[in-house]
């Protein structure tokens, strides 16, 4: 196959043909031929910078615009939390509060779980929490 362009280290690079190409006999080929690179353009021309190809865009499926939903938080910051309280988290598991700071929904908990004795820290406003 033939990739008219490529993105290498971030950039957009005109594809080349291969230097082994007119080494393949041609009865081995189904269609040989060689299509040269595209010479890029500046993108301020009517093509968008590519020649040899339509700025038409091709009809497809369109997609409306997504609806804003309300983020819902998960209501651990209502538990009112304090350092050695006991909590269970869906995913670590069990654990003690260490401390709790700031207000509202950027209140966080700093928790030790059992699992490991990892110590995590939570914004309540988004995690699934449990008191024990």
């Amino acid at each position: 196959t033939h990739a008219w362009s490529r993105t290498m280290w971030g950039r957009r690079m005109d594809a080349i043909t291969s230097r082994f190409w007119n080494e393949v006999p041609e009865e081995l080929c189904e269609e040989c031929s060689v299509v040269k690179p595209m010479r890029r353009n500046s993108f301020s021309d009517t093509d968008y910078g590519f020649e040899g190809r339509s700025s038409d865009f091709t009809a497809g499926r369109a997609f409306g615009a997504a609806t804003p939903q309300e983020a819902r938080g998960s209501g651990a910051e209502q538990l009112g939390l304090r350092s050695g309280d006991r909590i269970v988290h869906d995913r670590f598991g069990p654990g003690t509060v260490l401390s709790v700071a700031g207000e509202g929904d950027r209140t966080r908990a700093f928790v030790r779980f059992d699992e490991g004795q990892s110590e995590k820290q939570l914004v309540l406003s988004i995690s699934p929490l449990k008191r024990l």
